[in-house]
């Protein structure tokens, strides 16, 4: 893992630091699991081998981690005892759960596009993993059948 990442001079509290951690860890179990237990995370009901050769031309490992890493990383927030996770910065009218999102996000901030063929955009790596999140519209109130929150979203479980 790539500890310079989990040190971010962006996100400066415990609880987002956190949040952040437990999204780089779940992203490099994703890849893990895909690398050395291919048939591991299910499609719909079909599995990764049976797939493999549509799937490699759609899905890009690294987009994939980023949503399950999400997706793993807010359900831990969500399991924390009550007072653990409602740690909240004074004066913003921001929950905790609020704060887990922009965290979320706030490593993904670039001045320049660096291009990589492997990676999407930053933004991308942002606003993709969360428009697919339930928990993401009802915590920011996002209108039905907006970008951030369309009627079909992508899951895999």
């Amino acid at each position: 893992m790539r500890t310079t990442l989990l040190q971010s001079e962006h996100v400066p509290l415990s609880t987002s630091s956190s949040s952040s951690s437990g999204i780089y860890l779940a992203r490099d179990i994703t890849h893990r699991r895909q690398k050395y237990h291919p048939g591991a995370i299910n499609y719909r009901g079909e599995t990764r081998r049976a797939r493999q050769a549509d799937l490699d031309a759609i899905i890009d490992s690294e987009n994939l981690a980023d949503i399950v890493g999400v997706a793993i990383a807010h359900a831990a927030f969500a399991s924390l005892p009550l007072a653990e996770r409602n740690v909240t910065l004074p004066g913003l009218n921001l929950t905790a759960e609020h704060l887990f999102f922009i965290s979320h996000c706030a490593k993904w901030c670039e001045s320049e596009r660096v291009i990589v063929e492997r990676y999407a955009p930053g933004r991308s790596r942002c606003i993709v993993p969360l428009m697919n999140m339930a928990a993401f519209s009802e915590a920011f109130q996002c209108a039905p059948n907006t970008p951030m929150n369309p009627s079909k979203k992508c899951s895999f479980w």
